[in-house]
């Protein structure tokens, strides 16, 4: 499946660089960090930045930035800028301002030279059989995507299910994780969590392997929604 992508010489290359992104991580609770306890949504940075976080790692990987979340989150308005977390899937402005900020769509392509659109949400129909359809298909498209240089906003509301470095598996109210690579000639995708507040957990969460069963079981999840990001053509 995953291991049978074909890549050219071209694309391989590519891929080399692309393995720099490993080190492109920010955790929203980190202790140590001057962004983990900035107001923000209900619980602040730490608690509900997940969104902030990925976006900041989606741009400096693929606009070559150096922002933190905290810059970020001073570009983009601080607390009364839009909330970042249903943005990433649904390019929506949340809030009631007089002057509402950008949408994410539009301040990425101005600020940034970024393009972002959404997967639909999978629909798996009524048997196992459109359900495994549906995975294949969402797998496909992905795998294309990441080899092509996108990288995708993954959540998924009312117990998200994402594991870290040690096969163990978490369980988050509603939680967003950025897939930035895969390797087709292992069939291996990578996964940002920023979840995590000590330096031990936070090393959990940075650049996670899964499997094409561990995609699988997270694409698995009726309610899955899958935003993506990726250099303006």
């Amino acid at each position: 499946m995953g291991g049978g992508v074909g890549m050219s010489v071209r694309a391989y290359l590519s891929q080399r660089k692309r393995r720099s992104w490993d080190q492109v991580f920010f955790a929203q609770n980190d202790q140590a960090s001057d962004w983990f306890d900035l107001p923000y949504w209900r619980k602040g940075v730490s608690g509900s930045g997940c969104g902030l976080v990925c976006y900041t790692m989606a741009v400096n990987m693929l606009a070559g930035t150096s922002h933190t979340p905290r810059t970020m989150y001073e570009l983009r308005g601080g607390s009364q800028g839009c909330w970042m977390g249903s943005d990433l899937t649904a390019s929506s402005t949340i809030g009631q301002l007089e002057e509402p900020p950008l949408t994410h769509r539009e301040f990425s392509q101005r600020h940034f030279g970024l393009t972002m659109g959404t997967l639909r949400n999978l629909d798996f129909g009524p048997t196992e059989q459109t359900k495994r359809a549906a995975v294949d298909e969402c797998l496909d498209k992905l795998r294309k995507g990441l080899c092509k240089g996108r990288v995708y906003f993954i959540t998924r509301g009312g117990g998200d299910c994402f594991k870290n470095a040690r096969d163990q598996w978490e369980y988050h109210e509603r939680h967003y994780v950025l897939l930035y690579r895969f390797d087709p000639r292992t069939g291996t995708y990578f996964i940002h969590d920023p979840s995590g507040d000590t330096p031990q957990a936070i090393a959990l969460h940075q650049a996670v392997p899964y499997s094409e069963d561990d995609m699988r079981r997270v694409l698995g999840f009726r309610t899955m929604a899958i935003g993506w990001m990726a250099k303006d053509a």
